[in-house]
């Protein structure tokens, strides 16, 4: 089984790259661990997982769509994993896939679905209006660190996994 991870950037307490240290290290014979992600500064090396970059400034959606179609069309992901809900290339990843391959998909929101995060900012009250609340319900399954995260949740289909 393949599995394609979408992340912005690693984060030190939300998302750490050991994170998929661990994913590459415990997968069963068979699985292939592939990230995509905006390229960084600095190379990111990962034993056991696949690294392919997208450009990192958000207003290149069109180079940013090739490379994700080279990607899909290379690793054939039976899964794709979205580790992010405020970002618009995650958004556009989203729509690219529903477009083009209709891979499952699994949205992974490390905590930043917390009500605080939704009500705090008009940033973020945009962006959920916008487009954050169409991206939670396209996906299949939602997946959720905290119970408070499911309440907001209309999706059926939420996992949470302390």
């Amino acid at each position: 089984m393949k599995v394609l991870h979408y992340i912005d950037e690693f984060h030190p307490i939300r998302l750490p790259k050991e994170y998929f240290e661990i994913l590459a290290r415990e997968a069963d014979e068979g699985y292939e661990v592939h990230l995509l992600m905006p390229k960084p500064d600095e190379e990111v090396k990962i034993e056991g997982v696949q690294i392919h970059y997208l450009s990192y400034f958000t207003w290149m959606s069109w180079r940013n769509k090739r490379r994700f179609r080279k990607v899909m069309d290379e690793v054939n992901p039976d899964i794709i994993n979205i580790h992010s809900c405020w970002s618009r290339l995650m958004t556009s990843i989203v729509e690219w896939n529903e477009k083009y391959y209709k891979r499952p998909l699994v949205l992974s929101t490390h905590k930043l679905l917390m009500p605080w995060h939704k009500t705090t900012k008009l940033k973020r009250r945009l962006q959920m209006k916008l487009y954050q609340h169409r991206i939670i319900e396209q996906a299949d399954v939602i997946l959720v660190d905290t119970p408070q995260e499911t309440n907001i949740q209309t999706n059926k289909h939420v996992v949470t996994i302390p």
